[in-house]
Parts: C-alpha cells; structure tokens; sequence
C-alpha cells in the first residue's frame, strides 16, 4: 500500500504524475488550474467541482484513495466470468429465438382459427339452407298425410286419431318456428 499522503491536492498531483507524461497535460485535460495545487494554494481544499472534473476525465482513479488516501490509487479491475456472460447470452439467444418460433406458431394457429370460423360459418349456412328445404318437405308430407288421413273412412278409429292429432301438432310446430 503506498504512502498516505495528508492532503488531497498531494493525491491528485501523485496521481497526474503516475498517469500522465507530465503535470501540464493532467490539468488541460482536467480543466484545473496548476497555480491551485502550489504554494499556499496547495494547502487549501479542493471544491467538489474540481473532484467531479478528475473523476469524469479519469474513471480509473479510485475515489476513496483520492479523498482519503486509503486504498489503492486506481479502482482494481473487475474481472468477468466471460463462461458465465456467454452462458448469459447464450441463453438470451435461445429464449429469443424461441420466443420468435412462438410467435410465428401462434401467428399461424390464428390464421388456422379464422379459415376454422369461416369453415364453420359456411357449414352453418349450409345446413340453415338444407334444415329449410327439409322443413318444406316434412309440411308437405304432413299436409299429405293429412289430407290422405281424411279421406280414410275410418271415422272412429282410434290410430287415426292420434296420427291426425300428431300430424296437426308436428305442422302448427313447424308453423310457429318457422323450422
């Protein structure tokens, strides 16, 4: 560990010096000025301005050592798990591309449901159309079967009755609901 020095503006003149060629460039690229780290001025704090200044133009520089000296000069370097970053994408990947097969399934059941409902519609209306023209021949056998009934001379027979009475309901039925 190096040597705490007491003062910020020592650290931040350490820290030109190990980064830099010379002082000089350090404080063009900060925007600070020489005069402020010499003589009495040295001696004095350093506002958060010129802090902010130093950090964003020297990411690298540790913010704890430059305020308080402790720790090391330069933030240590984060090492990633580059297995686990490609398992990580790799992943991703394989949801984002199953998320598209899924997509492209879902989109094809729906066109698949749409010609299903037009399928059906069109099996409704063809059975709409055949229940009508089978209404039309069960009223003309009923009417037959009727007009046939009364004609019969059979007057008090009791099956002619009841197929008179079930003629006549089946027709008053058909009638009504128009089926």
């Amino acid at each position: 560990m190096n040597e705490i020095l007491p003062n910020i503006k020592d650290r931040v003149l350490q820290f030109a010096e190990n980064k830099e060629d010379n002082k000089q460039i350090f404080f063009r690229k900060t925007g600070l000025k020489y005069s402020n780290f010499t003589g009495k001025s040295k001696n004095s704090d350093l506002n958060s301005k010129s802090v902010a200044e130093i950090l964003l133009t020297y990411p690298e520089i540790n913010l704890k050592w430059l305020l308080t000296g402790k720790g090391e000069m330069l933030k240590q370097e984060v090492t990633i798990n580059t297995e686990k970053t490609n398992s990580y994408k790799d992943r991703y990947l394989e949801v984002l591309e199953e998320n598209r097969l899924l997509y492209k399934e879902n989109k094809a059941l729906q066109e698949d449901l749409v010609h299903l409902n037009n399928l059906l519609d069109d099996m409704r209306y063809k059975d709409f159309i055949t229940n009508e023209i089978d209404t039309n021949e069960l009223r003309k056998t009923s009417e037959e079967r009727r007009k046939t009934l009364k004609n019969m001379s059979y007057k008090d027979d009791p099956l002619k009755k009841y197929i008179e009475e079930y003629n006549e309901s089946l027709l008053n039925h058909t009638k009504n609901t128009g089926t």
